[in-house]
Order: structure tokens, then sequence, then C-alpha cells
């Protein structure tokens, strides 16, 4: 059993509900997103290539209703490959249009192919259109994701300038902002939208070590030691390589906390190890790539059980 029921009771799912995870200006940008819906045609769901069914909005079917929609992973470039194809193909058999994307670096050159994606997904309006006489029209697209998935990089990596705010942190998009990426299309960027009920309290964690709840609402020492439990189990040649680790890795996750601060040099006043300072750089590592291409949940795979 995992030491995170011992060490850290406070970081339960009923305690994850009573805490400020779902911020007052959520019932805004819902309200909002509900409108520019309306003027949409094409609706694009961006989710995050590490957590492809705990980045997916549950409330957003009841908001886009009918409209087409797209699926794009996006920081497949930190994800774990195998998995992010393995992803792709799971939600093409669940009928969702979908592909993988690199909105950071785009080294792979994906994001140009992006736009051919779109207009395919759009044809249909594109053809209404040109029919109509409009030539000049342009087929809308909504762009829909929770806080941090790289919404507003992508739309910059499609427009080919910074025209979205960007931030690796969630709350950075304001407003929307109608952006134009290609003759015929244009894209609306729009703030992150979360839920105001967690489901089970392993998607906290997910949402919570991948940037998607801001680092003050929740038990950065919790969701560090379960991020512990999982790369052992999952990668455990990435955390080895990482902080420079012999196997067998510590038993406890204290026990490699503190490993890490010792290689990293976050020690204090008295040689007392700065938990703080370390349990950052962990998260920090995690959300860069810096510890590998980390893929958190599978297809059709139990949870984990601690």
């Amino acid at each position: 059993m995992s030491e995170l029921n011992e060490t850290n009771k406070n970081a339960s799912l009923e305690n994850s509900e009573t805490i400020s995870w779902f911020p007052g200006h959520m019932a805004k940008t819902r309200r909002m997103l509900t409108e520019k819906v309306k003027l949409a045609d094409l609706i694009v769901e961006v989710l995050d290539a590490r957590i492809p069914e705990s980045s997916a909005n549950p409330d957003l079917d009841g908001i886009v209703g009918q409209k087409a929609r797209i699926v794009l992973l996006n920081k497949a470039d930190i994800a774990d490959p195998v998995w992010t194809k393995h992803w792709v193909d799971v939600l093409a058999r669940r009928g969702k249009k979908c592909a993988a994307v690199d909105a950071r670096t785009d080294k792979d050159k994906g994001i140009k192919s992006v736009v051919g994606f779109l207009r395919d997904a759009a044809a249909a309006k594109l053809v209404s259109l040109k029919s109509k006489g409009i030539r000049s029209g342009a087929v809308r697209v909504l762009v829909v994701g929770i806080p941090n998935v790289g919404k507003s990089s992508l739309i910059n990596r499609l427009a080919a300038k910074h025209a979205a705010a960007t931030g690796n942190k969630p709350g950075v998009t304001r407003g929307p902002q109608w952006i134009k990426v290609a003759d015929g299309l244009e894209l609306l960027d729009t703030p992150g939208l979360l839920w105001p009920r967690l489901g089970d309290w392993t998607t906290a964690y997910k949402l919570a070590v991948t940037g998607a709840i801001k680092d003050e609402v929740f038990d950065v020492r919790a969701v560090v030691f379960w991020l512990f439990d999982f790369l052992k189990m999952k990668y455990p040649f990435y955390l080895a390589k990482r902080y420079g680790l012999s196997f067998p890795l510590p038993a406890s996750a204290t026990d490699l906390l503190s490993c890490i601060a010792t290689g990293r040099g976050f020690i204090g006043r008295g040689g007392v190890i700065d938990e703080e300072r370390a349990l950052r750089a962990v998260l920090k590592d995690f959300r860069n790539g810096d510890l590998g291409s980390v893929t958190l949940e599978y297809p059709d795979e139990p949870a984990m059980e601690h």
C-alpha cells in the first residue's frame, strides 16, 4: 500500500471536493461558452495527451450539443508516444475525429496538418458558403478545453504568430478572441473550463499534477507522492535517470523525495532538506517533460489502487 494514506490523510476525494478548485469565474466562462457555441460551425476540443479521459470536461456534451467536433491530443511531445497512438485509435473507434499534436515545439510539424484536418471537418460549411456566393465567409471554430491544456499555444501555432495569450498555468486566457488562422477559417480562443465536482480522487491528482488546477488549492506533497507511486510502477527508469538514482529505488515516497532533494542540493539550515523546494522541482520536471514522455492513464485499464 502507498504511504499516501498514512502521510496525507487530508488528500482524500472528500476533501478535494471542498477546496476552491472550481473558481467563481468558471460559472461566467460556462455562460460565455454556451453563447459562443451558437456562433460556431465546428468545435475543437483540446485534451492533454497524458490524460485524455481526465482532461475531457464531462459537461461539454451538454454545452456543445450536436455541433460537429474534433479532438486534438495536445502535448503529445511529453506523452508516451506508444500510448498516444493507441489513444487516437481508441477515440476514433468511439466515433471521434482525433489527432495528436504538439503545440509547444511542433518538432514533427504536425500542427501544419491541423489546418487541413479542420478544413475537412468544416467542408460541408465551406461548400454551403460558396453555394450562397459568400466567398469571404469563414468557418468559425470554437476551441475549448480545461485550463492549461494548450489551447492558446495551439492557436498561436496555427496563426503563426502570438495572437492569443499563453502561460504555463491555468487562468491565462481571460476573454474571447476570434483569430484568423487560414483563408476561410477563424478560431475563437476561450478560457479553460473545469467542472464543479470530481468523479473520483484519481482524476483530481491527474489534473493537479498536469497543472490544470492552480497549485495553491491542493496539497502539493500528496500530488507528488501520488506521482512517485505511478512513476515507480510504470516508468521507474525515468525517475532513476532524471535524479541519478540507483535501483532499487527508495521504498517510501518520503525517502525518495529526500534522495532527490539531497542530489539537487536542496538542503536548508542544519542539514534539513528543503522539502517544499524539492516538491516544486519534481512538479516542474514532470510538467516540462524533463522526467520523460509519460502517459498517466490508459484505455480500459482500472485505476491504481492505494
